[in-house]
């Protein structure tokens, strides 16, 4: 019951990708009041793009999907009109913007087409050898794939909740003398109190650990997931750095072997983390120095007792 899918991806024509974090839905698509920062990863090959599309196969003909019905009830529902008129919106405002949409598609082509990749990877929840879906599975992959790091590691998430498995490595990196580098929401831009209430609770045990973190100062969330392993690997996908996504969720990773695409996609983590304020770890701070943000009642509220009973707050997070 817990389970959920989390993977986001569209794929054209056996041909053409998109795939990142972002979801279906206006928040994170500029048309709320506050909106989620998120990256998208275009990529064009048809090789990739049939084994994405039977991972996607594997998912359309899972047991655990079953197609939606609509009754009549249901189509004279408050709800449903309700649906029918934000998607009228969205065509709105899609035909309103559709010069500038122009204008980005005009603008990316050279950006494109300059990107070559020789070598990716795509990893996912999926086990071929079992058949079924397993969070674990992906974990496992991502797991080793980073015990090869030499020199460094830089890592964009949203929500930064290691497991003891990433503690070891960590661990592990930090003994090998591997500069880790974390970019993660602060309590002023996380869109999940409970959870950054219990990363904050992390912090003295990742500064144990030589990490350096960069905390988002907003005003918008933070939602990208992406890293770069040792300048030379991007990794791109819907996995988040928390036990969700290592025990419960589906995932996909695609991994970009090549120089290049890994210089692009450090020079876009660093533009966000000049928006981040680095943690200082010392005996009086180590919080970030967001606090000065506007944040409700019930937030604060909520942070604080989820700070003070940080076991409430994992338990709360995996539900």
């Amino acid at each position: 019951m817990n389970y959920r899918m989390h993977d986001k991806l569209i794929i054209t024509d056996n041909n053409e990708i998109i795939a990142g974090g972002r979801n279906i839905e206006e928040s994170y698509y500029g048309m709320s009041e506050k909106n989620f920062h998120d990256l998208d990863f275009y990529l064009k090959s048809r090789n990739l793009a049939t084994k994405v599309r039977e991972y996607y196969l594997h998912m359309w003909n899972s047991r655990h999907v079953r197609k939606i019905t609509y009754g009549k009830r249901y189509k004279s529902g408050k709800h449903y009109n309700k649906m029918v008129d934000k998607l009228k919106n969205i065509r709105k405002f899609t035909l309103y913007n559709k010069e500038k949409y122009l204008q980005i598609s005009k603008n990316l082509d050279p950006e494109i087409s300059g990107l070559q990749f020789r070598k990716a990877k795509f990893l996912s929840s999926y086990n071929s050898v079992t058949g079924r879906f397993e969070p674990e599975y992906l974990s496992t992959s991502l797991f080793n794939l980073s015990l090869r790091i030499k020199r460094s590691m830089l890592i964009e998430t949203p929500y930064l909740l290691p497991t003891k498995r990433m503690f070891k490595l960590l661990e592990y990196l930090d003994k090998r003398g591997v500069t880790v580098d974390f970019v993660t929401n602060s309590f002023c831009s996380s869109d999940a109190v409970p959870v950054v209430a219990a990363y904050d609770n992390e912090k003295d045990n990742l500064s144990g650990l030589g990490v350096n973190l960069f905390e988002y100062k907003g005003p918008d969330y933070l939602h990208v997931k992406s890293a770069v392993f040792d300048d030379k690997t991007a990794l791109i996908g819907s996995y988040n750095m928390d036990p969700r996504s290592a025990y419960i969720n589906t995932e996909l990773i695609f991994v970009i072997e090549d120089k290049n695409v890994a210089e692009k996609l450090k020079s876009i983590i660093f533009e966000d983390k000049k928006n981040c304020i680095e943690v200082k770890f010392n005996k009086d701070n180590s919080e970030g120095g967001y606090y000065n943000c506007v944040k409700s009642g019930i937030d604060i509220f909520l942070y604080t007792f989820f700070r003070l009973f940080s076991n409430l707050s994992l338990f709360y997070y995996q539900f």
